[in-house]
C-alpha cells in the first residue's frame, strides 16, 4: 500500500427538499451519529487508514460551517492540518476534481462524500493500489454480475469500457498515483461529470479501471433510516470507556462508552452504546446500537437501536422504543392524568408508528 495517500472529502448541502432529520443542520455531513457529526467519523476512518493529508472540498459557506463544527469537536481532530478546496457547484464532480487536483498532485487519493460511511476500514480499499496500480478503483456492493466475465484480478473485475456496473456506489473512488490529473485530462474543459463517465473515458484512453468489492456503504439522504444505519456503522467501531464506579450500580455488557460527566444508575446498558456529556440514565434499559446525546435524560424506559438527540428526554414510556429517532430537546413521556388518551404533537413530515 502506498504511504502518501491523500484523502478528499466532498461536502455538499442538502437538496431543496432536504429536511434535517432532527433540526441539527442543513448540511447532511454535520448530522450527528454516535454523538458526533458524520464527517468526523469519516476523518477518523481516514486517520485509521494512515491517509497522509485530508482535503475537504465544497462551497465556501459550507466549508466555513464544517470548519467551525470540527473546531468544536476535539476528539483528535487537528483542524489546522486540514486543507480546504472551494468548488462551485459541489454537485459537479468534474469541478470538484479540478479544485482539489493542485493539492493532491501525483499522489494516490481516496474520494468520499462527507455524509457517508463505509462499513469496513478504508484501508481495505487502499490495499488494492498494491495490485497493479490501477488508475481508478470503483467500490461495488456486489460482484456477482460483472461487466467482464473473463478478466479478473485480486481487486475484482475490470471495466470493459462499454457499460456501467449496476452495483457501483457512484460516490466512492480511489485514484492511483498521477491518475487524478489523468482523469481531469480525459474531460472536456468545464465538462460536468460523474464517476461513471470518468471511468468510461479513462478506459477508452487506455487506463486501468477496476471494481473493488465492499461490505456495505450508506449515505445520508435525508431520511431517518439512513441515520440509524449510519449510527450502527459508527457504533461498530466504538471503544468501551466506563468508569468503574458505574459498573457497581448498573449492569453493563459489551462495548459501552459513557462520558465522564454523564450519570447512570440502576440500569442495564448493552453495547455498542454511547452516552454523551451530561446525559442521565436511570432505571432504564439501553439496548445495543443506541446513542444518547449530550444532556439527554432517560428514565424508566427501554430503548434499543435508536438515537436520542441532545437535550431530549424519554420518561416512563409504556413500551420499548426500537429503531427510533428522538429530536433535539424533544420530550417523550407517559402522562398518567385522566382521562387517558394519546396526545401527539407531530410536525410536518414526521412519522409516528403506534404498535
Amino acid at each position: 500500500m502506498y504511504v502518501l495517500v491523500k484523502g478528499v472529502i466532498v461536502v455538499g448541502r442538502g437538496s431543496l427538499g432536504h429536511r434535517p432529520a432532527r433540526g441539527a443542520s442543513t448540511i447532511p455531513a454535520l448530522e450527528p451519529v454516535a454523538n458526533r457529526p458524520i464527517v468526523q467519523h469519516v476523518l477518523d476512518a481516514f486517520r485509521a487508514a494512515s491517509v497522509s493529508g485530508v482535503i475537504i472540498a465544497g462551497e465556501a459557506d459550507t466549508l466555513m460551517a464544517v470548519r467551525k463544527c470540527l473546531s468544536g469537536c476535539g476528539d483528535g481532530v487537528d483542524v489546522a492540518r486540514l486543507e480546504y478546496a472551494v468548488c462551485e457547484p459541489v454537485l459537479d464532480l468534474g469541478a470538484t476534481l479540478r479544485s482539489v487536483a493542485p493539492l493532491v498532485g501525483d499522489a494516490p487519493c481516496v474520494l468520499q462524500p462527507a455524509d457517508g460511511l463505509l462499513g469496513e476500514p478504508v484501508g481495505s480499499l487502499l490495499q488494492s493500489l498494491a495490485h497493479g496500480s490501477p488508475d481508478l478503483i470503483l467500490p461495488v456492493a456486489d460482484l456477482t454480475e460483472t461487466l467482464d466475465s473473463g478478466d479478473r484480478d485480486p481487486t475484482g473485475s475490470a471495466w470493459n469500457g462499454s457499460s456501467r456496473h449496476q452495483n457501483a456506489t457512484g460516490e466512492l473512488a480511489v485514484f492511483g498515483p498521477g491518475s487524478l490529473a489523468r482523469a481531469i485530462g480525459v474531460l472536456e474543459p468545464m465538462e460536468r461529470a460523474d464517476l461513471a463517465l470518468i471511468a468510461e473515458r479513462l478506459a477508452a484512453d487506455g487506463g486501468s479501471v477496476r471494481f473493488q468489492l465492499i461490505e456495505s456503504w450508506r449515505r445520508y439522504s435525508g431520511n431517518g433510516s439512513d441515520l440509524l444505519e449510519l449510527n450502527r456503522v459508527a457504533l461498530d467501531g466504538l471503544t468501551a470507556d466506563v468508569r468503574p464506579s458505574l459498573r457497581g450500580v448498573n449492569r453493563i455488557e459489551g462495548r459501552v462508552c459513557i462520558h465522564p460527566t454523564a450519570s447512570a444508575r440502576d440500569s442495564v446498558i448493552v453495547g455498542p452504546t454511547v452516552i454523551g456529556e451530561g446525559a442521565s440514565v436511570e432505571n432504564a434499559y439501553i439496548g445495543p446500537y443506541t446513542s444518547v446525546g449530550a444532556g439527554a435524560r432517560v428514565a424508566g424506559a427501554e430503548i434499543e437501536r435508536s438515537i436520542i438527540s441532545p437535550g431530549a428526554s424519554v420518561m416512563h414510556v409504556g413500551g420499548r422504543l426500537v429503531s427510533s429517532l428522538v429530536g433535539r430537546n424533544a420530550r417523550v413521556f407517559r402522562d398518567f392524568s385522566l382521562p387517558r388518551a394519546m396526545r401527539l404533537w407531530v410536525g410536518d413530515g414526521d412519522e409516528v408508528a403506534l404498535c
